[in-house]
């Protein structure tokens, strides 16, 4: 048997072995998945009417509108932000960015509030089994103090229950505080989260946190470009700076799909870290001062999750008439309130053989026009699909407004605009929740939003394309089935125009479970320093470690484990390995413990 002196020495020989050897490999990032969105901010992104246009991809993002465009002392702006911009500073991947501005000049509302900038995807995300959202940013120099520029996650404002009135939203962020860009360097960050979070009350703030920057760079300064990135996980909430791990959160972890933002915007003093009261609006234009927050890039995948297909007939390609429940084909052949398995129209929704548009795949596709009725009403097509409480949701569908037959009202009063629409539904078939595609709206219990909308002034540079929109849920408390729903909402003014649909799909997001680590002692989803403990508790034993494939007695051999897998997580690949400043960590935590316990 092993003494303990010897032990000892064993310990700090092996464990600097296995460092020195860690140190050198190369590193690489944790598990990673299918890519939802990528974006270098070079105009080069979306629909092809769309592109070298200097503005952002219209078919991917969105500017706040009604309900969402104030925050803080500042208004948010209703354009979207230049993209393609050369930026003077280094480090750019490709030296083209989007700029998030703030004016203290607001037309709107002069000398009052600043006119700032919040950049969000039409898209929201599942978490499922995780998603990563990764930015490459900056502050441009010259900004005053009282300026927040965040990099984001954020749920859109819902009632919690539905219909209660009450507010509360899901959000992680990065932010960035020019107060701090004041002071001297390294130069901290700030982030913050939400789990079904208040917008007033004593826990209206969220989990907020600091970080001290120190570890990603001696000299870390907020107007170099820097990539912040959030893992968001099942059981936890990951924080990275430039592949520096700098926040690990478990007690809050949200659940609800949210979208990615990009803003720039002046706090009140509610929130003191941030607020500067020599910041002020004017009421001159003359007096005008822009103040700039680059994006670089912006990277969203998702992570450890299986996909499976749903629908039957996405594609409208295994049949010629859709049954209708008003009168415009043959009846449906089941419950339409809670059967399953086929299409449903209503209205004026119709299979197109291709002699309007040409399909996006297949023969086949779907044309849906107004009902042409005095009052509000639609068309459409529906699928119910058996689900429940909890599971996670990605509805899509490829949509085109061709101009031939545009929607676009040409300056009429004529309303007439699309959703893909997930509504959740009990046992009896009344609605729970909804989620609506492209944009949300400031209650997402219900209300339609478009993917096509002829009161958007961008239209016409995005017809004749087939796009791709999406929509995530997860299914509420009671949820007996999902109805996938593709709607053509037209007022009482009889306007023209159609769109088509092709390629829907419906998956069920299941989180792949994470393997347990050789290692976690603890059985904490990581191999850490915590893990030691267990193990020297343990030493010379027979009992059973969790995540310890190698079992008998407790001893060398279990220690060699715990070193050579030290900040490995759970679900992790083999050849992952951890952050040079976690080795760095370990490397002389543990020469110092050896240090304190020699004779």
């Amino acid at each position: 048997m092993m003494k303990v002196a010897d032990m000892r020495g064993y310990a700090q020989s092996r464990i600097v072995v296995a460092l020195a050897a860690t140190l050198v490999a190369t590193l690489s990032a944790a598990a990673s998945g299918q890519v939802l969105l990528h974006d270098d901010f070079d105009d080069s992104n979306g629909p092809i009417g769309a592109q070298g246009d200097g503005v952002v991809d219209l078919s991917a993002y969105r500017a706040p509108f009604g309900g969402e465009d104030f925050l803080g002392r500042t208004q948010l702006r209703f354009d979207l932000p230049v993209e393609n911009f050369a930026t003077a500073a280094g480090g750019s991947s490709d030296g083209r960015v989007a700029l998030i501005e703030l004016d203290t000049y607001n037309p709107l509302d002069p000398g009052n509030a600043f006119y700032g900038t919040d950049l969000l995807t039409k898209t929201n995300f599942a978490r499922a089994g995780g998603l990563r959202w990764e930015a490459r940013m900056r502050f441009r120099d010259g900004l005053p103090g009282g300026l927040v520029g965040a990099g984001f996650l954020y749920d859109v404002q819902r009632q919690d229950p539905p219909n209660s009135g009450v507010l509360v939203r899901d959000e992680i962020d990065h932010e960035l505080l020019s107060n701090v860009a004041q002071g001297p360097a390294p130069q901290s960050t700030f982030t913050n989260v939400w789990n079904d979070g208040p917008f007033t009350g004593p826990t209206s703030g969220g989990i907020g946190e600091t970080i001290n920057t120190s570890s990603v760079s001696g000299g870390f300064d907020l107007t170099d470009f820097h990539d912040y990135r959030i893992d968001w996980l099942p059981a936890r909430v990951d924080y990275y700076i430039d592949n520096t791990l700098v926040r690990r959160e478990t007690g809050v972890v949200p659940d609800d799909p949210m979208k990615s933002h990009f803003n720039l915007w002046a706090p009140d003093e509610g929130f003191g870290a941030a607020f500067n009261s020599g910041l002020q609006p004017t009421a001159n234009p003359a007096n005008n001062q822009t103040y700039t927050l680059e994006v670089d890039s912006v990277h969203i995948e998702r992570l450890s999750t299986n996909a499976t297909e749903l629908l039957s007939d996405g594609g409208f390609e295994n049949t010629f008439e859709l049954p209708s429940v008003s009168g415009n084909g043959p009846p449906p052949t089941f419950d339409s309130a809670t059967g399953t398995g086929e299409w449903v129209a209503f209205n004026n929704a119709y299979i197109d053989f291709g002699e309007s548009v040409a399909p996006a795949e297949g023969f086949n596709g779907l044309k849906v026009y107004g009902p042409f009725k005095p009052t509000f009403d639609a068309s459409g097509v529906w699928q119910n699909i058996a689900a429940a409480e909890g599971q996670e949701f990605r509805a899509s569908v490829m949509a085109q407004s061709p101009s031939g037959d545009s929607i676009a009202t040409n300056g009429d009063d004529q309303v007439r605009y699309t959703t893909l629409n997930l509504s959740f539904h009990d046992s009896a078939g009344a609605v729970l929740k909804e989620f609506a595609a492209n944009p949300d709206s400031a209650n997402a219990n219900g209300k339609e939003t478009p993917i096509f909308d002829s009161r958007d002034g961008n239209l016409p540079s995005i017809q004749d394309e087939w796009i791709e929109y999406t929509v995530d849920a997860i299914a509420p408390t009671g949820t007996s089935f999902v109805r996938y729903n593709l709607f053509f909402v037209q007022d009482g003014n009889f306007g023209p125009g159609a769109v088509h649909f092709d390629e829907a799909s419906l998956l069920l997001l299941d989180p792949i479970a994470p393997l347990g680590v050789a290692g976690d002692y603890n059985d904490n989803g990581v191999v850490d320093a915590a893990d030691f403990t267990v193990w020297r508790d343990a030493r010379d034993s027979g009992v059973t470690l969790p995540n310890d494939p190698i079992g008998g007695t407790i001893g060398a051999a279990q220690y060699d484990q715990w070193v050579n897998n030290f900040g490995m997580v759970a679900g992790t690949p083999a050849n992952a390995v951890p952050e040079p400043a976690t080795l760095a960590c370990l490397l002389g935590g543990l020469l110092l413990f050896g240090a304190l316990r020699r004779p």
